[in-house]
């Protein structure tokens, strides 16, 4: 819905402009002031009138291309100036696909290994509260510049690879609760976090364009997600494949976000070194 908008501003003012001709047309035309009662005059009127909304219908269609163009060209640009969201936006996805398995399944799992419906119930509003708390507590270390927004971000990955590949071995009731809560944790902070990473490397002028496309990718990766989890359940009878799958998503997403995190901590040490010479004066 977000990719319709641009294509449909234009339209509606296209639409608008299209009325208001339609309405001068209406209107006594400018080229009947000489002799108004002449057929002569009334012909030649009409197909100056025909002329004029034919040049303006097609003027319209110029506008409606090149603003879809500019559109286009916006986001294949975002990917020129900052290659780097190449990665980010393969992070987001696979980290929703995890998510998303995650978040769908939890509660299913821990019915079918035997526990009540209750317990499954608790699990997952403690994933909820998880996440509550993730978000709500994320920026402190940043905010006291103990660490970069990348590097907090590496580390609730790699916790998140951890909690969901011990989920499947331990196979008991207290280690489904921790994991659950656990994932919900990490993926508070990951969920808020991404827009400051995603700031970080796009700007503030591509900036909306990289957030619609952040939230396209998380979209289609807890969608896929929780599909793919449910399939491998019914195949192989149980959630084990599953919640591996989701440690692999995390493991995985772990490999491709380290690029991003070394380009981060690279800046900021040539941030800090001409800081340091320009005090210094040389």
């Amino acid at each position: 819905m977000g990719a319709c908008l641009p294509r449909h501003r234009v339209q509606q003012r296209i639409a608008r402009n299209t009325d208001i001709t339609k309405k001068k047309k209406h209107k006594p035309a400018q080229y009947n002031q000489v002799s108004p009662n002449t057929d002569e005059c009334k012909k030649e009127s009409a197909s100056k009138q025909a002329e004029v909304l034919e040049s303006e219908n097609v003027a319209n269609e110029i506008t409606l291309r090149n603003a879809e163009t500019k559109w286009y060209l916006a986001h294949i640009q975002l990917f020129t100036t900052s290659p780097i969201m190449v990665l980010v936006y393969l992070v987001i996805f696979l980290v929703h696909v995890a998510y998303g398995a995650a978040l769908t399944h939890t509660y299913n799992q821990i019915v079918l290994s035997g526990y009540s419906e209750t317990k499954g119930a608790l699990a997952l509003s403690l994933l909820g509260v998880g996440s509550l708390l993730g978000r709500i507590f994320h920026g402190i270390p940043i905010d006291a510049k103990i660490m970069l927004p990348s590097t907090l971000y590496m580390m609730t990955l790699i916790a998140a690879a951890v909690l969901t590949f011990v989920n499947p071995l331990a196979n008991n009731y207290p280690v489904y609760v921790v994991s659950a809560a656990g994932i919900g944790v990490t993926s508070g902070i990951q969920i808020p976090l991404v827009y400051t990473i995603v700031r970080r490397n796009v700007g503030t002028w591509q900036l909306a364009t990289a957030v619609g496309l952040e939230l396209l990718m998380a979209g289609l990766g807890i969608m896929v997600g929780g599909y793919i989890a449910g399939a491998i359940q019914q195949l192989s009878g149980n959630y084990s494949l599953s919640f591996y799958l989701v440690g692999s998503a995390y493991t995985l997403s772990v490999c491709v976000f380290l690029p991003v995190l070394l380009v981060e901590r690279r800046v900021k040490t040539w941030i800090h070194i001409t800081t340091a010479k320009t005090e210094d004066g040389t």
